[in-house]
Parts: C-alpha cells; structure tokens; sequence
C-alpha cells in the first residue's frame, strides 16, 4: 500500500511540474506585454534562458516523476505461477496432475 501511496504522490508532483512549466511560460508571456506609458518599470528583460529554461526544467522533471510515479504503481494484476483454479487436478491413483477433461490418467492409464 505504501507503494502505491509513494507512486501517487510521484504521479501528482510529476503533473504539478508540467502544469507548473506551462504556467511560468504563460506568466512570462503575459509579462512581457508593452506596460501603460504612465507606469514605471525598470526595463530589465530576463535573458531567453532564464524565460524559457526555468519552465522548460520544470516540465522535464516533472515527467520524469510522472513516469517514475507510473512505473511504480503496478495497476496491471500479478498472475501467480500455476494459478488456474480447477485448470489441474490430482489422479486418485498415482497422485500425478492431470487436466480436467482428460478421460484417463496420462501417467498410471486409470480410467477417471
């Protein structure tokens, strides 16, 4: 159980980093607008690497986790080895297994 509790919170951060990258990115798109002529900034343009590089970590380590988080989960169902209940059974004679529809015993030739 703490299995699947580690790979969901593997799978959720893994989403907030990718969600969070696109965000920044639109962050800064809506930052870099033309400001009104009556307000004062300080025209100091971040460098393309630190615009898009941040976002751009930020996306990759997040699938990272994501698939890190997918690959621990084990949804799919584990099939035991020589699991096929009533698949075999045993012969009264001999004590051999033997396959539901056979008719005689492969290993002994008593009629079933």
């Amino acid at each position: 159980m703490s299995r699947n509790l580690g790979a969901w919170v593997l799978i959720t951060l893994g989403l907030t980093g990718i969600v969070g990258g696109a965000g920044m990115v639109y962050i800064f798109s809506i930052a870099n607008q033309p400001a009104p002529a009556n307000a004062r900034t300080l025209d100091a343009a971040p460098s393309p690497l630190l615009k898009y590089g941040s976002p751009a970590l930020s996306a990759v380590v997040g699938l990272v986790f994501l698939c890190w988080g997918l690959g621990m989960r084990g949804s799919w169902p584990r099939v035991k080895s020589g699991s096929g209940k009533g698949s075999k059974r045993t012969c009264p004679n001999c004590g051999h297994l033997r396959p539901v529809t056979a008719v005689k015993c492969y290993h002994c030739g008593s009629s079933l």
